[in-house]
């Protein structure tokens, strides 16, 4: 059997990054959690589009739309993201909620949260 009504060929996606940035992210948490987003991104078909949030109390935005994996606007979250400092706690519940608003409707969206 196969489906008719499944797309043909890849289909783009956004990507919801969230970057765990409280205390506790400090050391080889740190290290090794910017290595596994600069591996996902690296890997990411360019037609995707990807925006960083930096996720402690809230989750803050670290640029104003999704942008392809590799773009200059990616590269400079990531940037903005390296030059945080760890600090407070992370409120989960109230970052993935900011996650799901952030989500456009009607493209397939995921959500990954990269922390502790």
């Amino acid at each position: 059997l196969k489906a008719s009504e499944l797309p043909k060929g890849t289909v783009a996606r956004d990507h919801v990054i969230l970057v765990d940035t409280s205390a506790s992210q400090v050391g080889e948490h740190r290290t090794h959690g910017f290595a596994v987003l600069r591996s996902m991104l690296q890997s990411l078909p360019e037609n995707d589009r990807v925006l960083l949030f930096a996720a402690d109390i809230q989750a803050e935005a670290l640029a104003a739309e999704f942008s392809s994996p590799r773009s200059d606007a990616v590269q400079s979250s990531l940037e903005s993201l390296q030059s945080r400092v760890p600090l407070g706690a992370t409120n989960l519940r109230a970052v993935l909620e900011t996650a799901l608003k952030a989500a456009p409707k009607g493209r397939p969206t995921d959500i990954t949260y990269i922390g502790d």
